[in-house]
């Protein structure tokens, strides 16, 4: 007997990338587990692929970051959160980190994180180390993550 879980993905916009695309794979694969897959973003060229696939999409600005699109955007998250019944935050880029992690401590809701980079900043590798778990496509980039990243150590 599988567990059906709703998974809320989080990138800043759903145009043509790699990890963009990943997020549409990755919801239509949840969906077809019969998992509840959701995808919020700033919107793009991807999200017309979401709806061909019965898969839900929230506009929001996840990739602005000042204090005040921070704020509002945790708290829209916040309502898509307990209106869905979401178990799993699943962020696809530093950037959706920020809101993504304040909705998950304030739903205590679990936070997944996938860095797709060798992030330079010490803010974004940071940030990409808030998930409970931190998903690294490559071993290059775990190895750096790893070495440059205190709290990844752990993880």
């Amino acid at each position: 007997d599988l567990t059906v879980m709703n998974i809320l993905q989080l990138i800043p916009r759903l145009d043509f990338g790699g990890a963009e695309t990943g997020v549409l794979d990755l919801a239509k694969y949840f969906s077809l587990k019969n998992h509840n897959s959701l995808v919020a973003s700033g919107g793009g060229d991807l999200v017309k692929e979401l709806a061909v696939n019965n898969i839900r999409h929230y506009q929001l600005p996840l990739n602005q970051l000042s204090f005040l699109a921070v704020i509002r955007t945790t708290s829209q998250l916040i309502k898509i959160i307990r209106q869905e019944k979401i178990d799993i935050i699943y962020t696809h880029s530093w950037s959706p980190v920020i809101s993504g992690w304040l909705a998950a401590k304030i739903t205590r809701k679990v936070l997944i994180t996938t860095a797709h980079s060798n992030y330079q900043s010490f803010w974004q590798r940071y940030l990409m180390g808030l998930g409970r778990y931190v998903i690294c496509p490559s071993r290059t980039t775990a190895e750096f993550l790893i070495k440059n990243s205190s709290q990844l150590e752990k993880k």
